[in-house]
């Protein structure tokens, strides 16, 4: 059965990034749909109900997105209008599960592996991105990109599950690319893509390792002070506080945007970003206070496991920064 998944992932990785060299609007969409089913196929190898369920309602609303966006383009052909591409739009941000067509996406998290989180708020945005980077237009998106931003900075707030936590933040992160792209190119929208996407894999590997989905889960799993301090650069990095990657992806961006006359957004992404850094300080204030059973006198026991994913994902982080300096 490992080796099942595996072969799904590696030709889900492969028909994903082949979709981004496509010329055509109907070879893109196949292979959107393609990898679609190959996601679909990858994680309905288990077998438990939840998964059942999961996967049930991920391809429904696929499916139906799917069939918007297919019609938009072959309408496109004979008519041309700003109704077109408010079909388009709705079939690809509703893929994307931005606002205000996400709540499938927060109905489904809570439900589904690491993994599985890890492909759907990462590897499945790039094809519905690259429709979005050649065929829409950045002041008409707007509206829509300025709503999900600001429903996944507040929505977030309060939130007891960790995988809906991160999907409020994929929402933003999102946003994030659709203006790297609309700003800086290909190489600044892929330079964001795969640093959100290291972030994503390395959260969603630890959280998978250790086993937490909720955050009452954390006085049963991190009894160490080691683990927390991990957990705290985790909320750290997301959050965008320098000098980590987080934050060096978001600069870059805003660089560009500000070059681009795009100044009233960039204000607006940082008080957005600002807001979702409280319940980044309430994921870290439930760990380290809550659910701390530890005295000041006692020792902490620490994993030696976990010293490499410490190291490596704070080396990485702030060699990023080095390195753009």
């Amino acid at each position: 059965m490992g080796g099942f998944k595996l072969m799904f992932g590696l030709v889900l990785f492969y028909l994903t990034f082949v979709g981004w060299f496509s010329n055509t609007w109907v070879s893109l969409w196949m292979l959107m749909e393609v990898s679609f089913m190959v996601f679909m196929g990858l994680f309905s190898i288990d077998s438990s109900y939840s998964v059942g369920e999961m996967s049930m309602k991920y391809f429904i609303v696929q499916a139906f997105a799917g069939l918007i966006v297919l019609i938009s383009i072959l309408l496109s052909f004979f008519v041309t209008g700003c109704c077109v591409d408010v079909w388009l739009g709705v079939g690809l941000f509703t893929k994307l599960g931005l606002a205000p067509f996400h709540f499938w996406v927060i109905g489904l998290l809570g439900k589904s592996s690491w993994a599985g989180v890890f492909f759907m708020l990462g590897l499945m945005k790039l094809l519905p991105l690259t429709f979005v980077f050649y065929s829409l237009d950045i002041v008409w998106m707007g509206v829509f990109l300025w709503g999900s931003i600001w429903v996944g900075s507040i929505f977030g707030i309060g939130n007891s599950s960790a995988q809906k936590l991160l999907g409020y933040s994929g929402m933003v992160g999102v946003c994030w690319m659709v203006y790297s792209a609309a700003s800086g190119g290909t190489w600044c929208f892929f330079f964001f893509f795969f640093g959100y996407l290291f972030m994503l894999i390395v959260f969603c590997f630890y959280m998978s390792q250790v086993g937490i989905f909720y955050l009452n889960q954390f006085k049963l799993v991190f009894s160490d002070l080691f683990s927390k301090i991990v957990l705290f650069f985790f909320c750290l990095v997301f959050s965008g506080i320098p000098p980590f990657l987080g934050f060096l992806l978001k600069w870059w961006v805003s660089w560009f945007l500000v070059f681009s006359g795009f100044s009233s957004t960039v204000i607006f992404l940082i008080i957005m970003s600002l807001a979702s850094l409280i319940f980044y300080v309430q994921f870290w204030f439930y760990f380290m206070l809550i659910y701390s059973f530890e005295f000041k006198w006692y020792l902490c026991v620490f994993n030696n496991n976990l010293w490499f994913y410490f190291y490596f994902f704070c080396v990485i982080s702030i060699a990023a920064l080095v390195f753009f300096y």
